[in-house]
């Protein structure tokens, strides 16, 4: 049986609200080795970080509707053992693993235009590279709980969204990197 489809056969507000916290609690670590990361990267002129990401962006696009090439990636499931919890728990601990990024499969190119924003155009504030980190996690988490917190609300999951649903989605979040790459040119 697949590891996410359990998750949803105990879906509960309760183990909604926990795959929501890992989630966030994952990306939130993720986010801030990013900015950490942006922070050995300042010496690097604005113009050419912004100018990178934009690259990026570009590169990524066509990966939306159809990868081009492999990008990196751990090639498989988060372990059963995740799952041998109790529902909340399993549950934390399975989105706390996803929010990393390095441990599943990534089947977007949208999390690596993401993650090269925040290292090479984050904010050089502390404030505010922290607010772009909890930002950027707190919507991590809400996308990816929100199956599990359709099944707890409604009973259902919608789990076999549209392949033009999903590459719209893509195609927002590299947008919206591209605009906070464009906005950083212009500063």
């Amino acid at each position: 049986m697949n590891s996410a489809l359990l998750l949803h056969r105990h879906a509960s507000p309760a183990v909604a609200v926990n795959h929501l916290l890992g989630a966030v609690f994952g990306a939130v670590l993720t986010a801030s080795t990013l900015l950490l990361v942006s922070g050995l990267l300042t010496p690097l002129p604005d113009a050419v970080a912004a100018a990178t990401t934009l690259l990026v962006v570009a590169l990524l696009a066509p990966a939306v509707f159809r990868p081009i090439w492999r990008l990196p990636q751990r090639r498989w499931q988060v372990p059963r053992q995740v799952f041998d919890d109790r529902p909340e728990a399993a549950a934390r601990r399975f989105a706390f693993q996803l929010g990393l990024g390095f441990r599943t499969y990534v089947t977007s190119p949208a999390p690596y235009a993401v993650a090269t924003m925040l290292a090479l155009v984050a904010p050089h504030g502390l404030g505010e590279a922290a607010i772009a980190a909890m930002s950027v996690a707190v919507t991590f988490g809400i996308g990816r709980s929100a199956v599990v917190s359709s099944h707890a609300l409604f009973g259902s999951a919608a789990v076999d969204q549209p392949r033009w649903a999903l590459n719209a989605a893509s195609l927002c979040s590299l947008v919206a990197v591209a605009a906070v790459a464009v906005d950083a040119l212009s500063a």
